[in-house]
């Protein structure tokens, strides 16, 4: 299966895992357009879905200085410059969110507000993408210490309260060999 086509359908398990209710207002390139039907009442929350929006290559340099580093697996980085998404729960982790704006400021965003993790992450080089799904904290990361040749690195789940309380790194467990492995789980369980 081509890149393009499982990217595709990993954006489009968005839908099939999560409500995508728009709690904010911010990304109206992201508002699904309502029928009158569907407004009946007032208090109705609207939806969102990922919007295709074409990034720069060179965006990602600012992405690179952020994290003190790159490469990223080549899946995520076509992923990040194809499609624009809030917070999704995908079950199995939560994505972070690369919504619509100048370049991956907001992917940036994203990464960076999880204060105690980018902080105590980035210097052995695992890089936070989404955290743990079912309520949990723990951040998802790539380890991008064991880059392949082609491009791609296992994922880490890291645990949260270590690296809050002692800023330690702790994994709690490494559930896909690759960004590869975790989309095709994800695309075929929803």
């Amino acid at each position: 299966m081509s890149d393009r086509k499982l990217i595709q359908q990993f954006v489009d398990s968005f839908a099939k895992l999560d409500d995508m209710l728009l709690l904010e207002s911010n990304y109206p390139e992201l508002v699904v357009d309502q029928t009158a039907e569907e407004w009946e009442t007032w208090n109705a929350i609207p939806v969102w879905q990922p919007a295709s929006i074409s990034t720069p290559l060179e965006a990602l340099d600012s992405l690179y200085n952020a994290i003190g580093g790159g490469p990223l697996p080549c899946l995520y980085e076509a992923l990040i410059l194809t499609y624009r998404w809030l917070e999704v729960d995908l079950k199995v982790f939560e994505l972070f969110a690369n919504p619509p704006g100048e370049g991956l400021g907001g992917l940036i965003n994203s990464i960076s507000k999880r204060q105690y993790s980018t902080e105590n992450l980035l210097f052995p080089r695992y890089i936070p993408f989404a955290r743990a799904g079912a309520g949990f904290h723990d951040p998802v990361c790539f380890d991008t210490s064991q880059m392949s040749d082609q491009r791609d690195c296992p994922i880490v789940r890291i645990d949260h309260e270590a690296l809050m309380c002692d800023s330690k790194i702790v994994e709690r467990e490494r559930p896909w060999k690759s960004f590869r492995d975790a989309v095709t789980e994800v695309v075929f369980s929803s």
